[in-house]
This record gives C-alpha cells, structure tokens and sequence, in this order.
C-alpha cells in the first residue's frame, strides 16, 4: 500500500499549497480566518461564517450535497467551521466546496 502513495515530501508541499490557495480562495469571499498566519494549520483550516449567513442553514445545504465541515469550539462553535485539508481528498471536492460556499 505505502509504495503506491506519493512520497511524504510530495504530499507535504502539496498540502501546503493546498492550504494556501484554500485560505486565499476563502477569504476573497469573505470568510475570516480567526487564528493569525503564523499560526495557521495546513490540515485544518478555520473560518467565521459570513455576518449574513445562517450557519446551520448553510451546513445543511452543504451536507445535503455532501460536504461536512467541522464545527467551531466553546463560544464560537456555531459562528465557525473548520475545513480539513487532507491528503486523501482529491482537488476537485475542494473545488466544487468553493463554488458552493
């Protein structure tokens, strides 16, 4: 199994790169990372939900098409989400979640 995988390196750029383009990408359309840049995760990514929007109406929608995102934590729970970024999910899921968000 392992010698049918990218090599670590390979998959540690990439989800760097991944993770950059997401933060970028997210907020153009104006969702707010929380945590300062120095301390941003490349696998986990966490985001504010737009002032405008209905959170669990906008978790819904998303699960109903099959897109899961993590909840936020203590007094930020349901004004947050949290975005894996994972090696196992292919681009084209983070790129059909963008048109979506």
């Amino acid at each position: 199994i392992f010698s049918q995988r990218p090599p670590l390196k390979e998959l540690h750029t990439k989800l760097l790169q991944r993770a950059e383009k997401l933060y970028e990408q997210l907020s153009q359309k104006g969702y707010i990372c929380p945590v300062p840049p120095a301390y941003r995760s490349p696998t986990v990514l966490a985001f504010r939900w737009k002032e405008n929007e209905d959170p669990l109406a906008r978790r819904s929608s998303l699960e109903e098409k099959g897109f899961y995102l993590g909840w936020g934590y203590g007094e930020e729970k349901q004004s947050h989400f949290r975005l894996a970024n994972f090696p196992t999910i292919p681009d084209s899921a983070y790129e059909e979640l963008l048109k979506l968000l």
